[in-house]
């Protein structure tokens, strides 16, 4: 194997409390965490032999501010996983970045993660789940958790890992989350001393154990009504942006607002029927134009879905240039519909997230059957769509006949240009045939 593409999850905090300073530095927490559907995408290949960069292990990446060098956890990653190994060839790492820098979301320690992986496809080499764990935890504190999927809960400096129990997990899998960023990040480590400057601020462990484990068995006890963020006090202090934001969020549209790790990013669940245009206008309103804000659902429920390799070289090579050919592909044939790609991704997200309405509507038609669950009792669209699944459907249906008529126009001009490419061979054919009966006649000398 010489190239490999690697998903990697952004992750949310639920609940964070941050229980004080060890002696080593680190801090002692307890927290719930989760992966999302959405994050970034690592391609990893070999270099090939005799190339400029032979030896040497390289990062590229278009998004401003990130670094390339050896500060950059991908290249770290890629160092320890070399001097635990003694695989040392070279390796060309191109980060497609979505998860926002400065955020809170576990960019760098997913990506760090998607490094190892990446490693071990590309050698050959099978780390043991001792030895992965422990190339992760001396990578950070948040690696470890991206080595596995659903939600866990976070001991020690992070190194302890707990899964949620089924029933807990069942409460957070599939849930729509809205996830939002103002342009300016914040620093982990300046959130970390500032914290530890005011010791009066830290959570008591007794306390945030009994209130994470009373909301575990409370089977009717919702996400928001998990315990605070103790990074919320110094960070909230410094930018009251942040604070302001959830505020407004509260009064206007009832939702409960929480900040993610160190911040800047915050997070907020939503109903089934909640309008996800209104809140983002609030959220843009306040933090203006630039600021991020994405839509996701929690526990990665996505990756159950059955993997699709035609799916992962169709993710990779979509663009809005080239509609039909995406329409033609996923409408006829119906077995991707329900399939994803490797970064856990199917048809219908991909067609919410390029803003297609028209394909979503032909989608919903007839070849989405809404009451299809996969092995977790989700419907695609409570993971895809925002809003109710009905309110959905009923706008979509509009455009119907349009789309069908555009799939007829796309599938007929393919049709016709296979048939005028197959009649143009047969004719090339048909005159080597003749041309080579006539060099085979006998020549007669008069």
């Amino acid at each position: 194997m010489s190239n490999v593409t690697v998903a990697s999850p952004a992750k949310i905090n639920l609940s964070l409390a941050i229980t004080g300073r060890r002696e080593d530095g680190f801090h002692e927490l307890i927290s719930l965490v989760a992966p999302l559907a959405f994050g970034d995408e690592l391609r990893a290949g070999l270099v090939p032999a005799g190339s400029v960069n032979e030896e040497k292990t390289t990062l590229a990446c278009e998004t401003p501010g990130v670094p390339l060098d050896g500060t950059n956890l991908v290249l770290r990653a890629a160092e320890v996983f070399a001097a635990a190994t003694g695989w040392r060839r070279a390796v060309q790492f191109t980060l497609i970045k979505r998860i926002p820098i400065g955020a809170g979301l576990g960019g760098g320690s997913s990506n760090a993660v998607a490094a190892l992986r990446a490693m071990e496809m590309l050698s050959g080499h099978v780390l043991t789940a001792n030895e992965r764990l422990a190339l992760a935890a001396g990578l950070g504190s948040d690696c470890p958790l991206f080595l596995h999927d659903g939600p866990l809960v976070m001991r020690g400096r992070g190194e302890q890992l707990t899964p949620l129990p089924e029933e807990a997990s069942a409460r957070l899998r599939g849930r729509r989350v809205l996830i939002f960023k103002p342009v300016f990040g914040v620093a982990t480590a300046w959130a970390f001393q500032t914290l530890a400057a005011r010791p009066e601020w830290y959570a008591s462990a007794a306390e945030s154990e009994a209130a994470l484990s009373a909301w575990m068995v409370d089977d009717a006890a919702t996400p928001d009504q998990l315990p605070e963020n103790t990074l919320e006090r110094p960070v909230f202090a410094k930018w009251p942006a942040l604070p302001v934001m959830l505020a407004w969020l509260r009064e206007r549209h009832g939702l409960v607002g929480r900040m993610s790790g160190s911040g800047s990013a915050c997070f907020a669940w939503l109903s089934a029927d909640a309008d996800a245009d209104a809140i983002t206008a609030t959220i843009r309103e306040g933090w203006g134009a630039e600021c991020f804000v994405c839509g996701s659902v929690g526990n990665a429920a996505t990756r159950t879905w059955a993997d699709s390799p035609q799916l992962t070289s169709m993710w990779e090579s979509i663009s809005k240039s080239d509609v039909s050919k995406f329409i033609e592909l996923v409408a006829t044939d119906k077995e991707l519909m329900h399939s994803r790609s490797a970064d856990g991704r199917g048809p219908v997200f991909w067609a919410y997230e390029f803003g297609e309405q028209d394909i979503l509507a032909l989608l919903l038609s007839d070849n989405v059957d809404i009451n299809i669950e996969d092995e977790n009792d989700k419907k695609p669209l409570e993971f895809y769509t925002k809003g109710s699944v009905a309110d959905f459907e009923a706008a979509a249906k509009g455009k119907v006949d349009e789309m069908a008529a555009r799939l007829k126009e796309a599938v007929t001009v393919r049709t016709t240009a296979k048939a005028a490419v197959e009649e143009e061979e047969e004719e090339e054919e048909e005159e080597e045939e003749e041309g080579a009966a006539q060099a085979e006649k006998p020549k007669v000398d008069l």
